[in-house]
């Protein structure tokens, strides 16, 4: 894990809504997030980065959302 990528502890390149859950905010329960209207050819990875966005806006923790965008903006930016 290089140390840009890490968040509190867990790697920003292999986590899931449910890690954050299970390790950091055990009173913020996953989202269930349907893209079945989206048309774009996104990657699993790609959704993986949406989920933890819409986690991060959902229950408003900044710190979160802020190290997602820094990480992963020049190298995603149709996610922004």
């Amino acid at each position: 894990m290089k140390k840009a990528d890490n968040f509190k502890g867990l790697d920003l390149s292999k986590i899931t809504q449910y890690d954050l859950f299970k390790e950091l905010y055990p009173d913020f329960l996953p989202l269930i997030i349907s893209y079945n209207s989206i048309t774009e050819n996104y990657t699993e990875n790609d959704f993986r980065i949406l989920d933890l966005l819409s986690f991060a806006e959902n229950y408003q923790i900044s710190d979160l959302a802020d190290k997602l965008k820094e990480v992963y903006e020049k190298s995603h930016p149709h996610l922004f």
